[in-house]
């Protein structure tokens, strides 16, 4: 779960974030660009979630293989 920036949570703002990833052979986030972002810290906060997660590599013929993907980080206040 990624860290909700104190700007962020002082304005208010909810949504998601939409990164396109790209994942390499060991599963690790070698690149992580913004598609869609919400600004005010929470596009960062999403690109660093990404980049903490080990993620299943994709496969072709049983070998992992470089992928990309996309990810969608939502951020939702708590009452």
């Amino acid at each position: 779960m990624p860290d909700y920036p104190a700007a962020a949570r002082k304005e208010g703002i909810e949504g998601t974030v939409v990164l396109s990833i790209v994942v390499d052979t060991e599963g690790r986030v070698v690149r992580a660009t913004v598609v869609k972002g919400l600004g005010h810290g929470l596009d960062q906060a999403a690109v660093e979630a990404a980049k903490a997660t080990l993620w299943h590599p994709a496969t072709v013929g049983g070998r992992p293989t470089q992928s990309t993907r996309r990810f969608h980080v939502r951020f939702t206040l708590e009452v």
